[in-house]
């Protein structure tokens, strides 16, 4: 009988054992379950702002195009021909532009997000950007860029 009784204690604490093993297991299956969704939730956050970051880029890259062209035209017009302080700028900013190009190159050997690396110094199309994901519409974004047939050229092209 004390066998008996000594077996049914020790089943018993196993059991107990067990239990207490389910309940960490299931508040370890929910704290993965909230730290899934907090991942998703950020996932689509990192990816909103990036879309934002995009589309900012693209509308500041358009308006800053045509500030140059107006600042080359109003010099020009003045003149006749463009002033050395101007050319000096745009001297600088194709060696600029040239140097912009290395963190490309490198970029692809490290696995970088190289568009996203060089972004800025490359400029990027309206096409490639999520509109929908930021509830906007293009034409709602680009406001103001240039609507001429100037749009063919690149902006790592230097003008003169």
């Amino acid at each position: 009988f004390t066998r008996f009784v000594s077996l049914l204690e020790r089943l018993t604490e196993a059991e107990a054992t067990l239990e207490s093993h389910r309940e960490v297991t299931a508040s370890l299956e929910r704290r993965l379950v909230d730290t899934n969704a907090d991942a998703i939730t950020a996932r689509r956050r990192l990816t909103t702002d990036r879309e934002r970051l995009k589309a900012s880029l693209v509308a500041h890259t358009a308006q800053l195009d045509r500030l140059r062209r107006q600042l080359a035209d109003q010099e020009r017009g003045q003149s006749g021909v463009i002033p050395a302080r101007i050319h000096a700028l745009q001297d600088e900013n194709n060696s600029l532009r040239r140097a912009n190009s290395v963190p490309r190159r490198h970029s692809a050997m490290h696995e970088l997000d190289v568009d996203t690396l060089v972004l800025a110094s490359t400029g990027i199309s309206a096409d490639e950007i999520d509109w929908t994901l930021l509830g906007l519409n293009p034409p709602d974004v680009i406001v103001g860029s240039p609507q001429s047939g100037d749009e063919s050229s690149s902006p790592d092209e230097p003008s003169t």
